[in-house]
């Protein structure tokens, strides 16, 4: 087992500097390549900067609906509560001990109903909008890709490549 690891280790010591200086020699790049480069890196970065604009308005309306959402919820609960308390001090005005015990079992099961309700909303409205800007964030990956948008992209590079051309 040790002399495996250590063959290993040697081969791996020798190997290391060969692949290193072929790395290291590379040709140099033409006029036209290193223009072409450019232009890449050109459409590459303005492509960046319109899907960096979609995934931004995909995060703006993704927030703007979850504090709707986070609202909603908390007032819904503010309401259940609000109503509890009123039913609550109605229920304490019962003199039979019987009547107002079921009187308050009543009310502990609305509220009970309505919170799991409210909290059953908020889980899927989030939801729903956590996959509407997961789709929304795929879009914008695929207009990335879309070769309707690259066309013109594309074609700015064929008039710079010919411009290049002309100029050589």
């Amino acid at each position: 087992m040790r002399s495996f690891l250590l063959s290993c280790l040697v081969t791996t010591l020798l190997i290391a500097p060969s692949v290193q200086a072929a790395e290291s020699s590379s040709v140099p790049m033409t006029k036209k390549e290193n223009t072409k480069a450019r232009i890449t890196k050109t459409v590459n970065a303005e492509a960046q900067a319109a899907y960096q604009a979609c995934l931004a308005s995909a995060i703006d309306l993704r927030e703007d609906a979850l504090i709707k959402i986070f609202q909603t919820r908390e007032q819904d609960l503010v309401s259940a509560l609000t109503a509890r308390k009123d039913a609550l001090k109605v229920a304490m005005a019962i003199t039979t001990a019987k009547e107002r015990n079921a009187q308050i079992k009543t009310i502990s099961k609305n509220y009970e109903t309505k919170r799991v309700a409210t909290w059953k909303t908020f889980n899927t409205s989030r939801d729903n909008r956590l996959k509407a800007y997961r789709s929304a964030k795929a879009e914008c990956a695929k207009a990335l890709k879309n070769e309707a948008v690259s066309k013109e992209l594309y074609e700015t590079i064929n008039t710079l490549d010919t411009t290049v051309k002309a100029a050589e």
